[in-house]
């Protein structure tokens, strides 16, 4: 399933995804702003060792973290995402940062 998820988003079958391809992960359901924390490799280094690429170990590891919020390793990642400023603290300035957008999308 998750296999199929990677492939469905990349286009070219290169066995990487770049930011235009992962944007459209799940009917483009991450904000802009999220998409591109994740490609900054904010919230963990990607493992591809191309610019700006996600390998499929990296497309893993992201389902990983999006697809159970329970854990200590996904609340690590999105909280990563989310601490603009890596203070440790997320500031009514990054909430507004991230809600801005959203309601733009609704």
């Amino acid at each position: 399933v998750l296999y199929c998820r990677f492939w469905e988003l990349d286009q070219d079958h290169d066995f990487l995804i770049d930011k235009e391809d992962f944007s459209r992960y799940e009917g483009h359901a991450l904000s802009r702003k999220a998409v591109d924390r994740i490609f900054e490799q904010i919230p963990r280094k990607f493992k591809s060792n191309q610019k700006d690429k996600m390998s499929y170990e990296d497309f893993i590891w992201f389902m990983l973290c999006e697809e159970d919020k329970t854990t200590s390793r996904s609340l690590e990642y999105w909280f990563s995402v989310v601490d603009l400023d890596d203070n440790g603290i997320i500031g009514p300035h990054e909430m507004e940062y991230f809600y801005e957008e959203q309601v733009h999308r609704l």
